[in-house]
């Protein structure tokens, strides 16, 4: 009987030591599962803060590109601005040109006028007693 008090006593304490050590493996695991899940719950963060980044990244290039597309317009439109500003600096050129050229015709026919009137006046003079002057005498 003491023999089966001892070895019931042994097993107790054999029990008792697996149980001791189970419940210090289930701490340990329990910790385990603690960092572990912390640490998902970080890369989780991380993956949520790289998708945010992600986004903010295609909207900046959305951005960049349609600040490129202005700009595309903004020197199509330049360039067709000094296209417009060189025809109308070619028409204005023409246009003085022929506004001289008028003005020498104007000139040339004004000459002409008072030539032929100084000579009506010199032909048909003759009989008259007095002078007459070109353009007052009409």
């Amino acid at each position: 009987m003491k023999t089966q008090l001892e070895e019931l006593e042994d097993e107790l304490q054999a029990t008792e030591d697996a149980k001791l050590r189970l419940e210090v493996n289930l701490q340990a695991m329990k910790a385990q599962f603690e960092r572990d899940l912390q640490g998902r719950d970080e890369q989780s963060e991380d993956k949520k803060k790289q998708l945010v980044r992600q986004a903010q990244m295609k909207d900046y290039q959305r951005e960049l590109e349609d600040a490129r597309a202005s700009r595309d317009d903004v020197l199509s439109q330049s360039k067709e601005n000094e296209k417009k500003l060189k025809s109308l600096e070619a028409e204005m050129i023409h246009m003085q040109e022929d506004l001289a050229a008028a003005e020498r015709a104007k000139r040339q026919a004004q000459q002409e006028r008072d030539e032929l009137a100084e000579e009506i006046a010199n032909s048909s003079g003759k009989g008259r007693s007095f002078n007459c002057v070109p353009l007052s005498c009409r």
